[in-house]
């Protein structure tokens, strides 16, 4: 059976954006209309939030993935890239650990490597944009994948290691780090009201800031370090 599909943001995606864009501006221009900011402020700030709202509508229509017998097509805002089932060395459903935080962002992502070791996401192939049907596609793709890549394939040995790395420790360091972030913000909103009910004035609002901050840091640190630490010397 050849495979043939084209992976895009939903239509219902597509419809609750722009409903959301309306209602913002909207909002936005009303308040600013009945606050007189004037004619170039609000122009500025109405028309900075159309120019906004374009370019992530320009994102979500334009952007896509494309499977076909032949190999994937990655389409992105302003190029695409094409790898043939011969160039491709793993394909990888991996776990988004921000989904924890947000029930309306994808629980998992699928990416790809090429030739190079390079690592491409796959736009829109995810449970939240394909629905139920999002493990068979992904069984579909990986059957194709080693059906149509040749008798002769082998996967790049610099690929092999860094998918082992990835299967020991996980999504990178950059990315894990994001809920500590997030969590920062509450421990140093938390800080700053002890501080001020303490009157400790050395705790003020930068600590909303300075924490997020910290935690970020920490996390990625830290995993980089372990990680440089697993990797065999030579």
């Amino acid at each position: 059976m050849v495979m043939n599909r084209v992976y895009r943001v939903g239509n219902g995606v597509l419809a609750a954006f722009g409903l959301a864009a309306v209602l913002a501006v909207g909002g936005v221009w009303l308040q600013l209309a009945g606050d007189d900011a004037g004619v170039l402020i609000t122009l500025s700030v109405v028309g900075g939030m159309l120019l906004l709202v374009a370019l992530v509508g320009a994102w979500l229509v334009r952007t896509a993935t494309i499977v076909d017998a032949r190999g994937i097509t990655i389409r992105g805002m302003y190029r695409s890239t094409r790898l043939l089932w011969p160039e491709v060395q793993e394909l990888r459903v991996e776990e988004n650990p921000s989904a924890a935080f947000n029930s309306d962002i994808p629980a998992e992502n699928v990416y790809v490597y090429d030739r190079s070791a390079k690592r491409h996401a796959l736009p829109h192939l995810n449970g939240k944009s394909v629905g139920p049907g999002f493990t068979y596609e992904i069984r579909r793709i990986r059957e194709t994948w080693e059906r149509q890549r040749g008798a002769d394939w082998r996967p790049t040995p610099r690929v092999v290691s860094d998918v082992a790395e990835r299967e020991r420790f996980g999504a990178s360091p950059w990315l894990t780090a994001i809920p500590f972030a997030v969590l920062g913000v509450f421990v140093g909103m938390g800080i700053m009201f002890v501080g001020m009910y303490a009157g400790w004035s050395v705790f003020g609002p930068w600590s909303m800031a300075v924490t997020p901050v910290v935690l970020y840091a920490g996390v990625v640190l830290w995993g980089l370090r372990r990680r440089r630490r697993a990797r065999p010397r030579t």
